[in-house]
């Protein structure tokens, strides 16, 4: 039988791998707090607030296990080439293996979804949850959020289409983001 994991099992797994770039200027953990705090500042369900900060774990739970069976040195983690290197070659795979521990921890569904889903926008994928938790990340880039250059928000971009997101109500949300988030800019 699976073990579910503890909050400390959570913890101990963001304190070991969380530090890692995620590579838009931000660590794991910073984005995953970015999105999480996007959710939450938009009145999401906290279902979704969750979806927010757990949608990349595949990323974290792949990286440890390599580590874990010797695959991967510690080292080469400290090495922002070999890191880059190792976290590409690991992308592919994070959304399968995070959905399938969520959906092994019992999570709510739209957590499973975010998680499994959340880069399936760029295909045009019809994924409510994976869809906020991919708009969040594009309007964290458009604030500012932990990238160096701020991203333009193309309202023709199948995330927000999906979303049903129009250049009005994308402007009002950034505008109340810019309120509600002084404290989430996470700029190095």
């Amino acid at each position: 039988m699976t073990r579910l994991p503890s909050l400390e099992d959570l913890e101990r797994l963001y304190a070991a791998r969380g530090g890692l770039s995620y590579g838009e200027g931000v660590t794991q953990l910073e984005h995953a707090v970015q999105c999480a705090a996007l959710a939450e500042a938009d009145g999401a369900a906290p279902s979704l607030v969750v979806a927010g900060l757990l949608h990349d774990v595949g990323h974290l739970i792949l990286l440890d296990r390599c580590v874990k069976l010797g695959k991967v040195r510690p080292e080469m983690l400290q090495e922002p080439v070999f890191q880059s290197v190792i976290m590409d070659a690991l992308a592919k795979h994070h959304p399968k293996v995070g959905a399938a521990v969520c959906k092994v921890w019992k999570l709510p569904t739209s957590t499973v979804e975010a998680a499994a889903h959340h880069h399936d926008y760029k295909l045009g994928g019809h994924h409510y949850s994976a869809n906020l938790v991919a708009a969040a990340d594009a309007f964290a880039d458009n604030m500012g959020i932990g990238v160096p250059n701020k991203r333009v928000l193309d309202p023709a971009e199948a995330v927000f289409k999906d979303l049903g997101l129009k250049p009005d109500q994308m402007n009002a949300t950034l505008v109340q983001f810019a309120k509600l988030l002084p404290s989430v800019r996470l700029v190095k």
